[in-house]
C-alpha cells in the first residue's frame, strides 16, 4: 500500500502571504461565501485546509500495543494487545458493534476491559500486524500473510485491508500459480470468501484443472472446494466424462474416512454439477456400470435419464436452459477444431469447418501476428451467447496457453434486413503457469455479407482492409465482465451471417511460436453456443 498523502503547499491570501512559512502544508479549497450583518452585504472569503496527515500518522502511531489511554485489552491466543476502541470502532463495523451496542468487554480488575476474539493460528500469527493497520493505515504483507489478513479483514470488514490483500492476491492467481490457488481456495471456502473462490477456479484451476486432478491435493480437498470447481464453466478438460471420474475418486476416498451419511450428502451436493448431458452413451452406459453407479443407483439414473432427454431433444426444442447444460471447454476432436498455421510458408491457412458447416475458422496473418477469423455461415433460429476459446499447443502436443474471450451476444437473423446487436471483448487466460503477457488479447465482431466477387484474406475483406478492433479487454484470469455493445449494420442474403475476429497479441504470438514444432504452430478452436432471451 502506498504512504498515506500530503497536501502540497498553495498561496495563500494576500495578508497571509507575509507570515512566515509554517511546516503545515495548505489545501485552497473553494471559495465560501458568508452574510454578515445584513444579507446585502457578502464578503468573499478563501478557506484552506492546513495539515499533516504524515505526522498525524506518526502520532497515532504511537498509541499501538501501548497501556498509555488504552482502554481495552485484545486477547488472542496466548498474546495481549493494549487497544483503543476509537481506533478499532473507526476502521471496523464489527468492532464497533462488538465494543459499543453489546459490550461483549469482560471486566477487568485494572478497570481496563478485555475482548477475546477466537482466531485459527494462521490468523493469530498475523494478528499484530492486522491491528497495527489500524492505527497507521499501512501494512507489509508476503504471499504466505497476504491470505490470514484477508480472512481477518473480511471478518471484521476492514474494506480498505481487504481491497489490498485481495488486488495482491488476484495478481499471483493471474500468474497461473496453481498450489497458490490451491491453498487460497481452501481458506475461500471455509470463510466464504465467495469473490475469491470465484477467481481461483476461473483462473488458475481451470487452466491446471487436469494437473489438479492427477495430484494428491485433489483427494484431500474439503467439498466446499470441490463444489465450486465442478460449478464452474470455464474448466479446461478433455470432456465430461473425466469430470464425473474425477468427481468418483475423490467419493470414494471420502467412503474410507467419513459415515456413509456424510458421503451421501457429498454425493448430492456435487454430483448434480456433473452435466451429463454433454456425455456420450457410451460414457453414459459407463457411469450407470462404474462404482458410483452402483452403489446410489437411484440417484444417479435420475440424472441419466435427464441426459438422455436432452440428447433426443435438445434439436427440437429449445427449452433446455439450465446451467448444467451449457458446455465446458472440452478438448477432444469432436469440440476442438485442430488446425495448424505457418506464418511464412502462407498468409493464410486453408479453413476448418465446425457443427455441421454452420461455423467456419480461418487463421489469417495480421500484421506480425495471426487472427483467427471465425464466421458464421449459416442462420440462427434464435439469439444466442457464444463463448470462443483459443488453445496454443507446444510441439509435445501440450497445451501452452488458452485465450478465452469474452462472450458475444448474436442475434438471431429474418429473412428481411434489418439491424443486429452484438457483444464483443477478450479474456485471455494461460493454461501453464508461467507469467501472462503484459500485452491485450483483442476480439471484434464484425457484420458482413458474402458475395460471389468478395475477396477473401486479410487484403480484401469485405469489411474493409486490416480492421482494427473496436473493444478490448485486459489480459487477466477473470470471468468476462462488463460487454459493451455496439449496432451495426449490413447484408443478410449472403453467405456469411457474422465474422468473429479473435486477434493474438505480439507478445502471445512470439512466445507460441518459440514454442511451436517445424511443422508450424498447432492451434485449437473450441465454439460454445448458449441459448439467450434479448
Amino acid at each position: 500500500m502506498s504512504a498515506l498523502p500530503t497536501y502540497p503547499e498553495t498561496k495563500s491570501s494576500q495578508s497571509a502571504s507575509t507570515r512566515k512559512s509554517t511546516p503545515l502544508s495548505t489545501e485552497k479549497n473553494d471559495t465560501v461565501t458568508t452574510s454578515p450583518n445584513t444579507t446585502a452585504d457578502k464578503i468573499n472569503l478563501e478557506c484552506h485546509v492546513v495539515g499533516d496527515l504524515l505526522s498525524f500518522a506518526s502520532n497515532t502511531m504511537r498509541l499501538f500495543d501501548n497501556p498509555d489511554l488504552s482502554d481495552i485489552i485484545i486477547l488472542v491466543g496466548e498474546s495481549r494487545f493494549y487497544a483503543h476502541k476509537f481506533a478499532l470502532a473507526a476502521q471496523s463495523e464489527v468492532f464497533r458493534d462488538m465494543l459499543m451496542v453489546n459490550d461483549q468487554c469482560s471486566s477487568c480488575p485494572d478497570f481496563h476491559k478485555e475482548l477475546e476474539l477466537d482466531e485459527t493460528p494462521e490468523c493469530q500469527h498475523v494478528f499484530m500486524d492486522f491491528l497495527r493497520f489500524f492505527y497507521c493505515g499501512r501494512i507489509t504483507f508476503t504471499s504466505d500473510t497476504a491470505l490470514p489478513l484477508l480472512v481477518l479483514a473480511a471478518k471484521y470488514r476492514v474494506e480498505a485491508l481487504r481491497s489490498a490483500c485481495d488486488a495482491y492476491i488476484s495478481g499471483m492467481i493471474e500468474d497461473g500459480d496453481l498450489k497458490s490457488a490451491v491453498r487460497w481456495l481452501k481458506y475461500a471456502g471455509r470463510y466464504q470468501l465467495h469473490d475469491l473462490t470465484a477467481k481461483c477456479v476461473d483462473g488458475a484451476i481451470s487452466d491446471n484443472i487436469e494437473e489438479l486432478v492427477e495430484s494428491p491435493d485433489w483427494l484431500g480437498l474439503q467439498v466446499e472446494c470441490i463444489e465450486a470447481i465442478m460449478k464452474s464453466s470455464s474448466l479446461l478438460v478433455p470432456d465430461e466424462f473425466y469430470i464425473y471420474e474425477a468427481l468418483q475418486r475423490w467419493l470414494m476416498n471420502q467412503r474410507k474416512t467419513e459415515p456413509e451419511d456424510s458421503v451421501m450428502d457429498y454425493m448430492k451436493s456435487t454430483l448434480q454439477y456433473v452435466r451429463f448431458a454433454h456425455m456420450s452413451g457410451n460414457q453414459l452406459l459407463a457411469v450407470e456400470e462404474s462404482p458410483i453407479g452402483h452403489s446410489y443407483q437411484h440417484t444417479v439414473r435420475n440424472y441419466l435419464s435427464d441426459a438422455y432427454r436432452f440428447q433426443i431433444l435438445s434439436k427440437e426444442s429449445p427449452d433446455f436452459v439450465d446451467p448444467q447444460y451449457l458446455p465446458r471447454d472440452y478438448t477432444n476432436k469432436q469440440s476442438c477444431v485442430q488446425l495448424v498455421y505457418h506464418p511464412t510458408r502462407n498468409k493464410k491457412t486453408a479453413s476448418a469447418f465446425y457443427g455441421n458447416g454452420r461455423w467456419e475458422i480461418q487463421p489469417i496473418r495480421y500484421y506480425d501476428t495471426l487472427n483467427v477469423v471465425i464466421i458464421l455461415k449459416k442462420p440462427l433460429e434464435y439469439d444466442v451467447k457464444v463463448y470462443i476459446s483459443i488453445l496454443i499447443y507446444k510441439k509435445n502436443g501440450h497445451i501452452l496457453m488458452r485465450l478465452r474471450r469474452k462472450a458475444c451476444v448474436l442475434r438471431a437473423l429474418d429473412q428481411t434486413p434489418h439491424s443486429s446487436m452484438m457483444i464483443s471483448g477478450s479474456v485471455r487466460t494461460p493454461a501453464s503457469t508461467q507469467a501472462p503477457s503484459a500485452n491485450q488479447g483483442k476480439s471484434v465482431v464484425v457484420l458482413r455479407g458474402n458475395t460471389p466477387t468478395t475477396p477473401r484474406g486479410s487484403e480484401g475483406r469485405s469489411s474493409g482492409k486490416d480492421t482494427p478492433p473496436t473493444s478490448s479487454v485486459p489480459n487477466h484470469h477473470r470471468a468476462p465482465h462488463g460487454p459493451a455493445s455496439k449496432l451495426l449494420h449490413g447484408p443478410h442474403n449472403g453467405q456469411e451471417y457474422y465474422a468473429i475476429d479473435n486477434i493474438i497479441s505480439d507478445s502471445d504470438f512470439q512466445t507460441a511460436m518459440s514454442h511451436s514444432g517445424p511443422s508450424g504452430l498447432r492451434l485449437g478452436v473450441i465454439i460454445r453456443t448458449w441459448r439467450v432471451n434479448m
